[in-house]
């Protein structure tokens, strides 16, 4: 299958560290919140930092950044991932989307980082067929969300981060035994807010000149806006019962 690029070229490199019991992974299909959760969690964790671009992976690590470097965090380690399903991953905390969600996202993402200049109709079919980064959405999501697990899992739902910020979040520190106060918590999440996001990736990631905004303007259901009827029938012939299953609805 012909991608629409390569894989990481520093996934070889990613995976050639030691992976621990105790590790934690901060795993989603990509553009499904993982960032978000990242600078939650850091702001909790230390709340006196200026968690930002440059400094994020010294305490919440990027596997794909920080590669062989990560044998020389201290433990117990929380390391955000893209990977579909791994055996070795003891501890996991999975993000998930709306699927269309995603697409659109990783669609934008495509367009200012990767200068893709076809219609999102032809993102979709490449998103569908997996000829992206990562693979196929449906895959990705199954060989975590559809399994019977023997591993420490907690799932959460984006659209539930975004609408319910401090009770999700708090439910993602008691699965780390991380005690926090509901004062330390509510700052983080006040401090974590979209625009801060945004204008984090405006002030340190330098792809922001390229025309990265780092999302899809915040908050879910922003596929409405770019779907077409034609789209929208695609996407639920391919994955409907994928979304069905995780309670997703097909209207508008």
């Amino acid at each position: 299958m012909k991608r629409l690029f390569a894989k990481f070229s520093s996934r070889s490199k990613a995976c050639s560290w030691r992976i621990y019991p105790d590790d934690v992974f901060l795993v989603s299909y990509p553009r499904s919140g993982n960032t978000w959760v990242r600078y939650l969690l850091a702001n909790v964790k230390n709340p006196h930092c200026d968690w930002n671009y440059t400094n994020i992976d010294q305490i919440i690590p990027d596997m794909y950044r920080v590669g062989k470097e990560m044998d020389n965090y201290p433990k117990p380690r929380i390391i955000k991932s893209h990977e579909a399903y791994r055996k070795d991953y003891r501890r996991v905390i999975y993000i998930y989307r709306d699927g269309r969600d995603v697409a659109v996202s990783y669609f934008h993402f495509y367009q200012t980082i990767h200068s893709y200049t076809g219609s999102f109709a032809d993102f979709l079919h490449e998103f569908i067929s997996g000829a992206v980064e990562f693979e196929s959405w449906q895959n990705h999501i199954s060989s975590w969300m559809f399994r019977k697990h023997s591993v420490s899992f907690l799932a959460v739902r984006y659209e539930d981060l975004c609408s319910g910020t401090f009770t999700v979040l708090k439910s993602i520190l008691q699965f780390l035994g991380i005690n926090a106060s509901d004062h330390i918590i509510d700052a983080a999440v006040r401090k974590c807010t979209f625009e801060w996001r945004q204008e984090d990736v405006k002030r340190f990631n330098p792809t922001y000149e390229k025309g990265y905004r780092g999302g899809v303007k915040g908050g879910p259901g922003k596929w409405h806006g770019v779907f077409s009827d034609t789209d929208l029938e695609l996407f639920w012939e391919k994955f409907g019962k994928t979304m069905s299953k995780l309670e997703y609805l097909k209207s508008r």
